[in-house]
Formats: structure tokens, sequence, C-alpha cells
């Protein structure tokens, strides 16, 4: 009984790993061999302090097919809001401020029901291409800001705690190094 047990507890951890900030997947399409990476969104911290607040999470999007484009996947856990198309993910890197626009004219809005809970997140993508992402992760300050239809929330894309967005670029690059 106890074998059972721990082999279920064990695939309950795996199966949820999956969905942890950062962790990537791979995936080979049946239909034409392609293959794609996807990273969980990991969150943008609003600064560097212990009890700072990661209020959007960026995540990363890219199949073979399209060798250099890559999209950055933008998700607002916990809130139904209209994340801007145009320009509505901007960066600041070393200075030099970079505006993407998503072709994705609507937000998407997930609702997830649990037994105790309601979750809700906006989710929109924003397309670019692979040099743009080793841009974010050689420079030395990157600040990011998400622009929504009533505001607009900020953060430092360098703030390298366990679950922020840098480590899992990071992680990503690496993984698609041998395909680039």
């Amino acid at each position: 009984m106890k074998k059972v047990l721990v082999s279920l507890a064990v695939s309950l951890l795996l199966g949820c790993a999956s969905l942890m900030p950062n962790s990537i997947s791979e995936s080979k399409s049946n239909f034409d061999g392609s293959v794609s990476y996807k990273m969980e969104p990991g969150f943008i911290y609003a600064d560097a302090s212990f009890w700072s607040y990661g209020h959007f999470k960026l995540g990363l999007f890219w199949n073979n097919k399209s060798k250099d484009s890559i999209s950055i996947n933008v998700v607002v856990p916990s809130e139904i809001i209209n994340i801007k198309s145009d320009e509505g993910l901007q960066f600041n890197i070393d200075g030099e401020i970079v505006k993407l626009t998503s072709s994705q004219g609507i937000t998407d809005f997930e609702t997830t029901e649990t037994s105790t809970a309601v979750y809700t997140s906006s989710n929109k993508t924003f397309r670019t291409n692979v040099e743009f992402v080793r841009k974010l992760l050689s420079a030395k300050s990157v600040k990011v800001k998400l622009v929504m239809r009533d505001g607009y929330y900020e953060g430092d894309f360098k703030n390298a705690k366990p679950t922020s967005a840098v480590r899992g670029f990071k992680d990503f690059m690496v993984k698609l190094q041998p395909h680039i």
C-alpha cells in the first residue's frame, strides 16, 4: 500500500512540475514532424526586495518551422484585464525603449474551477525574434512594462528570484541552441 501511495504522490508532483514557472516542455508534431518548445511563464517582479510581488508573467514559445521567430506569452494571473495589442509589451534595455505589438486583437481570458476556488488569468502573445531574447539576456538592465487599457504594470526582468522569468528565458535559450 505504501508503494502505491508513494507512486501516486510522485506522479502528481511530476504532473504539476510541468506547470511550474519556467518549466520547459518539448513536443514533436505527429503531423509534420515539427519540434516546439514552450516555457511556462515566470514572474516579472516589481523590484529586487524580498517582499516584491510579481503582477505578471512572461513565457516563451518557439517552433522549428519558423526558426528565427519566437513568441513572448504574457499572463496576468488572478485578473481579467484588457492587455493592449498596440505597443502593449515594452522593454527598457539599457536605456533603449523597445515596444512590441501583438497581432492578437483581443486578450484571451481563462477561468479554471476547482472544488475550492475559481482561478482566472488574462493572456496575450507578442511575436519577436531569437536575437531580441538574446539581447534581453545579455543586457545589464531590463525593465518591463505591460500596458493595459486602464493602466500598466512595471517590473524588473533581471530580478533573479527562483520563479522569475529571466531564469526560464536563460534555460529556454540553452535548449534552443542546437536548433538555431
